[in-house]
């Protein structure tokens, strides 16, 4: 995964004028197989090369296996985007998550208003990048009380019974094996 920003900008406006906060619980969430999507060559400026990938087009082959270990079941996973806690969904490459919202629960804007839409996001990721730590498998999982990745072995995720259920109920579906490592293909990628 790569972000690119172009601009961050901070609104310190003296005035008075109102605004309002209203948070959208999400109405629907589901978990599934998409693929990768396909990559968008651009011209290079300076010595970084920038990248995006076209949702509407999927590669032909797999880019990457998906690391060893368990993932979410696909389909509904809503119980597991309604709070920020540690029984989070676990995707993996090639998977999508989509996410909706049901805007019609808003309340009606005053005239002369406009309505802008920030979504909350909290989780982590974990590439298989060699120069990181505990990257190979799904496991260690991160959790928000650790003093660090990687934690100690004072440290360890949550294993009180809402965790266990969280992952017998959860953690369902093994790893996808997309690419054969000895194959030509998956050593080009």
């Amino acid at each position: 995964m790569r972000l690119y920003w172009d601009c961050v900008r901070l609104a310190t406006d003296g005035d008075n004028t109102p605004n309002r906060v209203t948070s959208l619980d999400p109405s629907s969430a589901d978990l599934w197989f998409r693929g990768f999507s396909k990559p968008v060559e651009m011209e290079q400026s300076s010595e970084l090369l920038l990248e995006w990938f076209d949702w509407s087009e999927l590669e032909p082959a797999p880019r990457w296996n998906q690391h060893p270990g368990l993932y979410t079941r696909l389909g509904d996973v809503l119980p597991l985007v309604q709070e920020a806690e540690d029984m989070f969904v676990v995707m993996g490459s090639g998977d999508a998550l989509h996410v909706r919202f049901d805007a019609s629960q808003l309340p009606e804007l005053p005239d002369g208003w406009r309505r802008d839409y920030l979504v909350y996001l909290d989780g982590w990721a974990k590439d298989r990048d060699h120069s990181c730590a505990d990257v190979e498998y799904t496991e260690p999982f991160p959790f928000h009380g650790m003093s660090g990745f990687p934690y100690g072995e004072d440290e360890h995720f949550p294993d009180d019974p809402e965790y266990l259920e969280w992952r017998l109920e959860w953690l369902t579906r093994p790893a996808r094996f997309l690419l054969d490592e000895y194959t030509d293909e998956a050593s080009s990628k």
